[in-house]
């Protein structure tokens, strides 16, 4: 039982901490506890210091959303309440120590073995004096106290600069094609401030940079600046040099009066050659890192899995060590592995994209084209009210909106799990979670549960799990390549059709859809669509809902705000075909630098394969029997610490099938991690690389399958 005083104190200190958490996601309690903040502690965040002025710009770099005086001064009331959360629990743990150790010696005595309770005295705890008890709660619950302060206060400053570094890296990133899209604008005529907002709109397809943008728009609306200002100021306060170096010439376009689509083309072809430069340096860091992946994770892990199995076989002792070392350490150091190529590959933008299979929903939501799927406004009556017919269809439309994936996904449900194939790995997890539970829990049942019984189980679970998604992804990925390839193909032929005087309804009607291949169907549904009356900005807002891109989102969302901005479109057009020409060219060259280097991952895993298929097959069986070790008929025993004592312990001959299991295992476990990362190696995307773990991992079943286990 836990005394009432102490029950009193973690309570207490647990309340306090529930209140921090819980009271800053709560608005109107953030709210509160900021006017407190304020009040207890404004006084002291005012002062002017070169650290004040640092923070100051991180908390802005940051866009927390809140002033650095509100921000510090939350830092210090957060700080001050966990010094006394954590000086009464940390009072409270003292409390639990003392407990522990106040242990009688005769119970000692009676716990410890024969030889040893000659150290029962010296292990009792002795009874300490009143004054001793309160010396250590006073001092372990101030240290306790002003650590957990401490560490609160370091991590609340330590937060501004991580998520700026973020945005820093995403900035950076999405900078380029933010500048061709605001390029392709001013072709078009657009005013400067009508740029930014329109690019703004946009940030779901080009990144934090029109997000940053979207900050100059907020500071001319609240603080009534003009837009010359509002640039310098963003300079001023982004975490991003790069957009501090083209914000802070942007503003000398604007004051000097240049014109803007001059200084774009100028900024859209230095990051378009800068981008090429920076993609080389990645790629060469990436081909860096997949030879390291092979030497350290692959050969090295098949290197120490070798020795530890021979030795164990012939010495023993290493047969935990093992286990550890295959079903711990290797899967534990891939992980970080990926996490740092998952860092690597964010800074090119090959992670794979999201948000985009409502573009169409999004952009007319935004004020984009009008749409016949926007609200129907309703008929009124004299009187005010609405007639009752009409709200009866419009609530079977919205019933028929909200049932419509519903109904696709049962009428065709192979074209649902092509494109979401997420839903095909919930599901087959469920169905595989199921029938791992069901056979588990026979084993349980009829006492044969063991290692080499559930393994097979488990495999099929994962195989379960994976084969589905994988068939799945592979198509969806598929279709996804085809129409990204196309797609400058169809930006470029209408390009050409304007360029030569042609409108772009007309260049969409008159585009042959077989002479794109990978659009077919596409173009024939934006033709059909305008055939029925749609507009052609909504046509082509339909076309990249379905294409599910991004790079159409963003084809798209440039060549519908040209359109609206002024009638001719060609040079637009024109920007939009090479940026994505620039895109397929970059795509195409990073593949065929990196297929290399998944071709080695794949033979080094088959050499993984062959190396262990060796061992089980070949040196096991060679080694002398156990009666060869103990000396036969004549008696005569070898000593258990010498050769052979991994195959005469206590557990006999069973050693061998141990070591044999862990080594097969291994195989799996390698199979697995290595076709993760052949998936974020190649295409940036873990959930790519389930085709190649998939693979892999079956390959190694089969040769569990195959592999004699000696029992």
């Amino acid at each position: 039982m836990i005394p009432l005083g102490r029950f009193g104190v973690i309570v207490l200190g647990g309340l306090v901490v529930v209140a921090l958490v819980v009271g800053s996601r709560i608005e109107r309690t953030n709210r509160q506890l900021n006017r407190v903040a304020l009040q207890l502690f404004g006084s002291y965040v005012d002062n002017d210091t070169p650290r004040q002025v640092r923070r100051e710009g991180l908390v802005q770099s940051a866009r927390l959303g809140v002033t650095y005086r509100v921000y510090a001064a939350k830092t210090l009331l957060y700080a001050s309440l966990c010094v006394m959360a954590g000086s009464l629990l940390g009072i409270a743990a003292i409390g639990f120590v003392f407990d522990l150790l106040a242990v009688p010696e005769a119970t000692l005595r009676s716990e410890l073995p024969g030889q040893l309770q000659f150290l029962a005295g010296q292990l009792a705890f002795p009874d300490p004096t009143p004054a001793q008890v309160i010396a250590v709660f006073v001092v372990g619950g101030v240290v306790s106290g002003v650590g957990t302060g401490g560490l609160v206060y370091l991590y609340r400053w330590y937060r501004p600069r991580q998520i700026a570094d973020k945005r820093e890296a995403a900035i950076d990133e999405s900078l380029p094609r933010t500048v061709a899209f605001m390029f392709a604008l001013s072709r078009s005529g657009m005013t400067h401030k009508k740029l930014v907002e329109i690019t703004g709109q946009n940030s779901d397809y080009f990144g934090e940079t029109a997000e940053e943008l979207v900050v100059s728009l907020r500071d001319m609306q609240f603080s009534n600046a003009d837009f010359l200002n509002a640039t310098r100021r963003l300079a001023q306060t982004t975490p991003s040099t790069e957009f501090a170096n083209f914000a802070e010439n942007l503003s000398d376009v604007l004051r000097t009066g240049r014109p803007m689509s001059e200084y774009f083309r100028e900024e859209y072809e230095k990051y378009r050659d800068d981008r090429k430069t920076r993609q080389q340096q990645v790629l060469e860091e990436l081909a860096a890192l997949a030879e390291g992946y092979v030497a350290l994770l692959v050969a090295g892990p098949l290197f120490l899995i070798t020795i530890l199995v021979i030795i164990g076989l012939l010495f023993g002792g290493t047969l935990d060590p093992l286990r550890v070392f295959v079903y711990g350490i290797i899967p534990l150091t891939t992980v970080g592995f990926m996490s740092y190529l998952g860092g690597l590959t964010a800074e090119l933008g090959l992670d794979s994209e999201g948000g985009v299979a409502e573009i169409g929903a999004e952009m007319l939501h935004r004020g984009g084209p009008s749409s016949s799927s926007e609200e129907t406004p309703e008929k009124t009556v004299t009187d005010g009210g609405v007639l009752p017919t009409d709200r009866a269809n419009l609530e079977r439309i919205y019933m028929y909106d909200r049932l419509r994936g519903v109904r696709q996904t049962v009428a065709n449900p192979f074209d649902a799990a092509v494109r979401s194939p997420l839903t095909v790995l919930y599901v087959s997890m469920a169905i595989a979670t199921t029938y791992v539970f069901v056979q588990l829990y026979e084993l349980y049942s009829t006492g044969t549960m063991s290692i080499t019984t559930a393994d097979d189980y488990l495999i099929q679970g994962a195989l379960l799990v994976l084969a589905p998604f994988s068939v799945a992804e592979y198509i969806s990925s598929s279709r996804l390549r085809r129409i990204e390839r196309a797609l400058p193909d169809f930006i470029d032929r209408l390009a050409d059709r304007t360029e030569a005087g042609m409108g772009v309804t007309r260049s969409i009607r008159e585009l042959e859809p077989k002479s794109v291949p990978g659009l077919t169907d596409l173009i024939r549904q934006v033709r059909r669509d305008i055939e029925f009356g749609a507009k052609t900005s909504d046509a082509l807002v339909r076309f990249a809902s379905r294409a599910e891109s991004p790079l159409a989102a963003r084809a798209v969302v440039l060549i519908v705000n040209a359109v609206h901005a002024s009638d001719d479109v060609a040079p637009v057009l024109r920007i939009a075909a090479d940026e994505a020409q620039t895109d397929r060219r970059l795509e195409r060259r990073r593949r065929q630098e990196l297929i290399i280097y998944v071709l080695i991952i794949y033979i080094s895993f088959f050499v993984f394969i062959g190396i262990v298929a060796a061992l089980v097959l070949v040196f096991i069986p060679a080694l002398p029997s156990g009666s060869e070790l103990t000396g036969g008929a004549s008696g005569q025993s070898v000593p258990s610490t010498g050769l052979g004592a991994g195959l005469t312990g206590t557990s006999g001959q069973r050693q061998t099938g141990a070591y044999a299991t862990v080594m097969l295992h291994s195989t799996i476990i390698q199979g697995a991690v290595s076709g993760f990362t052949a998936g974020k190696l190649s295409q940036g995307d873990l959930l790519s690389g389930a085709k190649h773990a998939t693979l892999m991992i079956a390959i190694a079943y089969l040769a569990l399958l195959l592999l004699p286990v000696p029992s």
